[in-house]
């Protein structure tokens, strides 16, 4: 790997669709609802619901605190550190909370989200239409990006359970909080990673007989691919109660299982457990499992409470392209550019006839500055052809760019760095002035991505 390509792999975000999917699954619902991306980037945390889910292109970090153990001692407030904020794109966040239920659940039970300097982030009540006999979930959804991005100064992100009747059964105090987890989308990377997961409202637990049940799955499924890929499943459990519990964590991929550990404490005294796993998606192969298991119907005389907070599965997608043709082939290779030269504009399915701001092409209107040195002359809303051959800096040079990396990935003997939804989306965004790359530094990620070497 030379220099340039090194350097590409730092500086690049990767900014694919950021969010392919967002989900909330109501078990009062006949289907799935959809929640729309904006929602989602916007912070509007789903109405209560059993699990969220998502589909997002980049990967997903779970951080996390205990609050509570079985002694009643807390952690409250608790905080999380959210690293490298500029690659952070949302935040899902979820407090874990042991009320029991004998707890009035018209009392003033509330769990607060703050910044490092006590700015309120949301507020976010006991949710009585929740049905779990044990514990309830208090969750939110912050941007990190956009106009409605929260603050989060030096990354810190608090979280306090506040108010609530405190229930005591056999010396436990029901209402003591047990977890803080954080479940953090993050930019692209190179080489690309798609993440699958669900924070699942669901527990393995006993309280009395009918009400015991042994397992809970979550499945999360991924496209297929012709090669081997590097797979990573991460998780966050939480327990509720303090009577000894065992489970099973099981992994499996597409069935066979590639992690099997017994926890006898699973969390006892911390109130959370984060682990996972490292292995590999078989060529073909699509599903990915997490189960929680408990071999013991019976741990105690109170019943016992496991809940899977949430998990996440990673896949690394294969190695980015290291070919690249500047603007200056693109210009001297076009039937209507200055040398006439053969037209290898005609396998990308551009023309450069077409308009840059054409909804199939960049969708955004520019002008371009063109002409050389002399009397340089502006252009509005150019051809894909004038923006190859802008004069200039700016938006001139970044079109000049990002037209030759969009006919670089349009074209089928050219290995390029980037996809053309990629390409789009960059431009896009250093146009709209939306993430961490302005229009310069997305040019400058362009031009390095046109001069890996031409193939053509």
């Amino acid at each position: 790997m030379n220099a340039r390509t090194r350097t590409l792999m730092v500086l690049a975000t990767g900014v694919s669709l950021l969010l392919a999917a967002c989900q909330s699954t109501n078990t009062d619902a006949i289907a799935p609802r959809d929640i729309e991306h904006e929602l989602f980037l916007m912070g509007s945390a789903p109405p209560p619901s059993p699990t969220f889910t998502w589909s997002h292109a980049g990967p997903v970090e779970i951080l996390g605190v205990g609050m509570g153990n079985w002694h009643g001692a807390t952690q409250n407030p608790a905080e999380v550190v959210i690293g490298d904020l500029d690659s952070a794109i949302a935040v899902r966040v979820q407090v874990a909370v042991k009320y029991g239920r004998l707890a009035d659940p018209t009392s003033a039970l509330f769990v607060e989200f703050r910044n490092r300097d006590g700015d309120l982030l949301e507020s976010v009540a006991w949710a009585d239409s929740k049905t779990a006999v044990t514990g309830d979930f208090f969750e939110a959804t912050f941007a990190l990006r956009g106009p409605h991005a929260v603050s989060l100064p030096d990354g810190i992100l608090r979280a306090e359970v506040v108010g609530g009747e405190i229930v005591t059964s056999g010396g436990e105090p029901f209402s003591t909080p047990r977890s803080f987890v954080a479940f953090v989308l993050r930019d692209d990377l190179t080489p690309s990673v798609t993440s699958k997961g669900a924070t699942p409202y669901a527990d393995v637990y006993h309280h009395d007989v009918q009400e015991f049940v042994q397992s809970h799955v979550e499945t999360m499924t991924f496209d297929p691919a012709a090669e081997p890929r590097p797979l990573r499943v991460d998780f966050a459990m939480s327990e509720l109660d303090g009577d000894d519990r065992v489970i099973d964590v099981i992994v499996r991929v597409d069935g066979v299982a590639v992690y099997d550990v017994r926890w006898s404490q699973p969390n006892r005294g911390e109130g959370l457990v984060i682990d996972g796993v490292s292995t590999t998606l078989p060529a073909g192969a699509t599903d990915v499992e997490i189960e929680l298991f408990s071999p013991d119907p019976t741990p105690g005389p109170e019943g016992d409470s496991v809940w899977l907070a949430g998990v996440n599965a990673s896949v690394t997608e294969g190695e980015r392209g290291v070919q690249g043709c500047t603007p200056g082939y693109w210009r001297n290779h076009s039937t209507a550019a200055n040398g006439n030269q053969a037209d290898a504009w005609i396998p990308t399915g551009f023309t450069g006839d077409q308009r840059f701001g054409d909804p199939l092409v960049f969708d955004h209107l520019i002008t371009i500055s063109s002409g050389g040195k002399g009397q340089p002359v502006q252009i509005d809303d150019p051809t894909l052809l004038e923006a190859v051959v802008a004069a200039g800096g700016g938006t001139s040079a970044l079109a000049r760019h990002a037209v030759a990396a969009l006919l670089n990935a349009a074209h089928p003997d050219v290995n390029a760095y980037y996809t053309v939804e990629e390409v789009v989306q960059m431009v896009q965004d250093a146009l709209d002035g939306v993430g961490p790359l302005d229009i310069e530094d997305t040019k400058d990620l362009f031009a390095q991505a046109n001069e890996l070497g031409c193939p053509l």
